[in-house]
């Protein structure tokens, strides 16, 4: 999880609005030694057209959810800028597929099984490219990493499918 403190450590980007229809994405990349966070566009911005991108925060709280109304008015709006997923939804992914053994599995399953195409594009599909890849020196990450990570997007693709809307 990473939290950042706009108060403290801010730049222009600090500023956007929030739109669930957003025209710009945060992605984060190495830079050097240095982790950083990105700001680019999704897709053509027309002249004058404010810059926008998906906070995507999720709350476990009813109330803070409700209390987060969105003012995009685009056509997709959500009605908040955040995502509720209160801790029992969570709880029961967890308890129905990603226990102890499976997490230990999925470690398991990552030192044994070669890194496919299906995971190349798994990957390169969240961001995940060489830049994050890799270490500070450009040396590549170990291939166990690697497919860890692409194992770890796949479970993370099929809890989103499993969280009730």
């Amino acid at each position: 999880v990473l939290f950042i403190d706009a108060a403290a450590r801010g730049s222009f980007g600090s500023r956007l609005s929030h739109s669930c229809n957003p025209n710009c994405q945060t992605v984060m990349m190495t830079c050097g030694d240095r982790v950083t966070i990105v700001l680019q566009t999704i897709r053509r911005i027309e002249p004058g057209e404010e810059l926008t991108w998906d906070f995507a925060c999720v709350t476990e709280s009813e109330k803070e959810f409700r209390a987060a109304i969105c003012l995009c008015g685009s056509s997709c709006c959500r009605g908040s800028f955040l995502y509720f997923a209160n801790s029992s939804s969570f709880t029961m992914v967890l308890n129905k597929r990603h226990t102890f053994l499976d997490r230990n599995a999925m470690l398991l399953r990552a030192s044994y099984e070669p890194i496919i195409d299906e995971d190349r594009k798994r990957l390169s599909a969240h961001g995940l490219k060489k830049a994050a890849l890799s270490r500070g020196d450009g040396t590549p990450l170990p291939d166990w990493v690697v497919k860890w990570a692409s194992l770890l997007l796949e479970f993370i693709q099929f809890e989103l499918e499993e969280l009730p809307k």
